[in-house]
């Protein structure tokens, strides 16, 4: 790897916020791949073990997903018991956006805030291919529910 003057650094930063590749960068300005490599400013250098942006973000939506599950099997459990239900339904809880009251809402099944009325989303709108929060379309021919953002099928429970 060759070292380049502060001016052809410069030319380096300049053409990868334009979009050139690297490869094209270093047939432009005639110099090795490598070297365009050591002084592109975008160019990530991962420490051994690190992992990619990509699989640390392939595991966090792997985390959320499992959240989710843990989530509506409580959810599911909670409305089970019918003293633990009628609790539920009766009690208000802080908003987390505004700190003001919310309270169940037997039309929208969800919780809602009286001041900012944010909807807590029901776990039922919940996509484990988009991870979409949006309401789901229910197909009456098909008694399934489908993602409004991407058209995904919803499991069953």
């Amino acid at each position: 790897m060759g070292r380049l003057a502060k001016v052809q650094i410069d030319e380096i930063a300049k053409l990868r916020k334009e979009g050139y590749t690297q490869k094209e960068i270093a047939e432009r300005l005639h110099v090795h791949p490598r070297t365009v490599r050591k002084y592109d400013p975008s160019h990530e250098i991962r420490q051994r073990g690190q992992r990619s942006t990509e699989d640390r973000l392939a595991a966090l939506e792997e985390g959320v997903r499992a959240s989710w599950d843990l989530l509506d099997l409580l959810h599911c459990t909670m409305f089970r018991s019918d003293e633990l239900r009628h609790t539920l339904e009766e009690t208000t809880y802080h908003c987390p956006r505004c700190n003001g009251k919310l309270k169940y809402d037997d039309q929208e099944a969800t919780y809602v805030c009286g001041d900012c009325k944010h909807k807590l989303p029901s776990s039922l709108h919940w996509c484990y291919h988009c991870l979409s929060q949006q309401e789901m379309d229910y197909i009456e021919t098909t008694g399934e529910l489908v993602c409004r953002r991407c058209g995904t099928v919803r499991y069953a429970h």
